[in-house]
């Protein structure tokens, strides 16, 4: 190979990399596109879903239908997928369910301090209670933030 060549094809892969550099910065700094409202809404249906659990698990907890390790162990599966699904109401929602979404975070805010104050207070049957009232109610907030289809 000539010296020639060599130096034109050590710029053409400079050039390259540069262009490739200059492409990816972009796409890296571009903000993210919004969620659709069909994911909002599958979103806001788990975390809903996740609410009426809960109200269930403290329900049958209160009345002794099931044993303090499944209860604890269920309470912190429910946890880990809120926790998931918060995750994923962090993403940018369309300007028309701005509101929408942060209602939607802030009810599942609400849902997880219901499930932490679930753990240390499993034996006691008026927080069960509470905590079943507290989560049936924001699983029918929940509902009400559904987009219509």
């Amino acid at each position: 190979m000539s010296p020639r060549r060599r130096i034109a094809a050590i710029v053409g892969g400079i050039v390259l990399v540069a262009a490739a550099v200059v492409v990816l910065y972009r796409v890296a700094a571009s903000p993210p596109e919004p969620m659709k409202e069909e994911e909002f809404g599958r979103y806001v249906r788990q975390v809903a879903s996740l609410a009426r659990e809960t109200a269930l698990l403290a329900d049958l907890t209160s009345r002794d239908r099931v044993t303090a390790h499944f209860a604890s162990t269920h309470r912190q599966k429910l946890e880990e997928e809120l926790g998931a699904q918060s995750e994923k109401l962090k993403a940018p929602v369309p300007p028309s369910l701005a509101d929408a979404g942060e209602q939607a975070r802030s009810l599942t805010a609400r849902l997880a301090a219901v499930l932490t104050n679930l753990e240390s207070h499993l034996p006691e049957p008026a927080f069960l209670e509470s905590a079943r009232d507290d989560a049936a109610r924001l699983a029918e907030d929940l509902a009400k933030l559904e987009p219509p289809k």
